[in-house]
């Protein structure tokens, strides 16, 4: 019974190692597939501790990659990147500037302007793109603002 029990650790620990070596994962991630692999609760925490002690798992770490990644990338809002870093279960302490946020808002809606201008409504697929990206009510709002002027102008 008890080389059953050391055999599974050690399995769930070569299972983790497996996941983390595609992609880093926070716990909750890590903790959700080596259950669907069907270990138990205890095993999957003392796998968790070990790794933790030996920073293979770090969310505070992963959660500012995270961050920094999508602010790299541009084109999403806060609200989007809050939402997405929640469903893998980390905790986002950074976000977007507003300025960052209407400058990112700004340069979205210019990348798809072609597309959205042959549809003839082009401020309401702005803010609706905006919106799903995740962008706040207020930086729409202000975008669509800019985008009023700039139609005046032309």
């Amino acid at each position: 019974m008890q080389r059953i029990m050391v055999k599974n650790k050690t399995s769930a620990f070569d299972s983790a190692l497996r996941f983390l070596g595609y992609r880093a994962l926070s716990r909750k991630e890590l903790t959700e597939k080596l259950s669907r692999k069907g270990y138990g609760s205890e095993e999957i925490k003392s796998v968790l501790e070990r790794l933790e002690t030996l920073h293979y798992v770090d969310d505070h770490s992963l959660a500012d990659e995270v961050f920094a990644c999508y602010k790299k990338a541009g084109g999403y809002g806060n609200l989007y990147i809050f939402r997405k870093m929640k469903l893998r279960g980390l905790c986002c302490t950074s976000r977007l500037s507003y300025e960052e946020e209407v400058e990112s808002a700004r340069i979205l809606t210019e990348k798809k302007r072609s597309a959205m201008e042959r549809s003839g409504r082009f401020l309401q697929k702005a803010a609706s793109l905006l919106s799903r990206r995740g962008y706040e009510a207020s930086v729409i709002a202000a975008v669509l603002e800019q985008e009023k002027e700039r139609q005046e102008h032309f």
